[in-house]
């Protein structure tokens, strides 16, 4: 490592920040099978390796996602003596989907890639399955004392449907929470970039955004904040928007704030929909894939509506900045968003916006 450098955050809680260039090119860095988990080794063993440098010795290790799940084997494989003997381990199963495991494909000629990771393969690799696949998640939840995740719901779900599911099982009483966020924050947010209000934030969308020369609060907004992924259905409002623009005459402003990776094919059909819409419709439809979207809390307080279509969410945040807001979102039914997003009943004033479960254009 180059090193690593430490400050105070202003609640008490002191950073590590690790960094080297060769293994850390930059974030989501496009590597091969070998540099990959040579890059995740070295974050799991640097980690625990700070730990030992300022003499401490947790109580829990809390380890979050795939990229920190070779963290526990270390602890307790004896890499680092009898140090983290008496440490339990808690891994966070933030998004548990078969594409997001972090699971890597190493060729015939690389075989296990056991000699950089250095421990027992069948922590991260499945000898029954057909392919040879490094799954850090695997590692993560056999080592780990207990596990849990970001809802309820994806809790269940994972138990009942993930390929991982019998070792999930094997932890007794994990636990799902449904995601939060920093209220206070995003009121400061909200003072800091929306100071006229829902009118003055959904004036300032539609002449930006849709060409208008005053507002017309008439014209509801209906918007939608996240990455451009097939995890996050941006495909199906896209399918749908030309033909809700002309059932309303135009009469709608329907903005997608977000990018994808260029890699991506679904990215790339996303972005030839998204240049045919907004040429057709300007004053209806806005998205610029290219950009990265700077307004969110001007959307969350101005939209009518927020659009979370999500094919599947284990738990969701953008909803909670809505709600934040005052701002309903219409969801489909799916992990975590069905524990926090519930439909609204105009006689018994309840609910909190509008659910759908049929995830399709018809």
């Amino acid at each position: 490592m180059d090193g690593y450098g430490k400050y105070y955050f202003k609640k008490g809680i002191e950073y590590y920040f690790l960094h080297n260039s060769e293994i850390f090119p930059r974030p989501y860095p496009d590597l091969d099978s070998a540099a990959t988990v040579r890059e995740i080794a070295c974050f799991a063993k640097a980690a625990l390796q700070v730990l030992c440098d300022y003499n401490i010795v947790p109580s829990l290790v809390c380890t979050n996602d795939w990229f920190t799940g070779l963290v526990p084997a270390y602890g307790k494989n004896g890499s680092f003596g009898d140090t983290f003997k008496g440490t339990k381990f808690f891994h966070i199963c933030h998004n548990l989907e078969t594409s997001y495991e972090g699971r890597v494909f190493p060729t015939d000629e690389e075989g296990d890639l056991g000699g950089i990771y250095q421990f027992d393969t069948e922590l991260v690799i499945d000898p029954t399955w057909e392919k040879r696949i490094v799954n850090p998640s695997r590692c993560a939840i056999i080592m780990s004392d207990q596990w849990g995740t970001v809802s309820k719901s994806y809790k269940e779900d994972l138990l009942n449907n993930s390929p991982l599911n019998f070792f999930l099982k094997q932890k007794p009483c994990p636990f799902g929470c449904s995601n939060g966020i920093d209220m206070d924050r995003r009121y400061n947010r909200f003072k800091e970039f929306c100071q006229g209000g829902r009118q003055g934030c959904k004036r300032e969308i539609q002449q930006k955004y849709f060409n208008f020369g005053d507002a017309d609060y008439s014209i509801p907004l209906y918007t939608f904040v996240g990455r451009l992924t097939e995890q996050k259905g941006v495909e199906l409002l896209l399918d749908a928007a030309e033909e809700i623009i002309n059932m309303t005459n135009g009469r709608i402003n329907i903005l997608i704030g977000g990018s994808g990776s260029p890699k991506d094919p679904y990215f790339q059909r996303c972005v030839d929909k998204i240049k045919y819409v907004r040429g057709k419709y300007p004053n209806s439809f806005w998205a610029d894939p290219d950009a990265f979207f700077t307004d969110g809390a001007k959307v969350n307080m101005g939209s009518d509506f927020a659009l979370m279509p999500s094919l599947f969410e284990p738990g969701g945040l953008v909803q909670h900045e809505f709600f934040i807001a005052g701002t309903p979102v219409i969801a489909f039914k799916t992990g975590g968003l069905k524990d926090t997003v519930f439909d609204f009943f105009g006689n018994e004033a309840t609910g909190n916006g509008i659910t759908f479960d049929n995830h399709c254009k018809e």
